[in-house]
């Protein structure tokens, strides 16, 4: 299955270090945020993203539709609800 893990407190600047650190232990890849977000904002971009990658899309392209979604979406255009997001990994 998938599973999901929130790290508080790493600076973002730690971020690919992180992501580095998971993938040679073995995970494929890491979807990470730079900043704490709006939790509504956050499960739009989570569906969407796994709703994208259930057809094939790779997570990186599944990473980028979502965003684009939020961006598109009314009162949701600033980077603070769609930026923050950021994938490491393979695909």
């Amino acid at each position: 299955g998938i599973r999901g893990y929130k790290v508080t407190g790493v600076q973002t600047c730690a971020l690919p270090i992180l992501a580095l650190a998971l993938m040679r232990a073995g995970v494929s890849g890491v979807l990470a945020t730079r900043w704490d977000l709006d939790s509504k904002t956050a499960l739009s971009f989570m569906q969407t993203f796994y709703q994208r990658l259930s057809v094939g899309d790779t997570a990186a392209r599944a990473a980028y539709t979502a965003a684009a979604q939020i961006r598109k979406t009314p009162g949701l255009a600033h980077p603070y609800y769609w930026a923050a997001y950021q994938f490491f990994g393979r695909g």
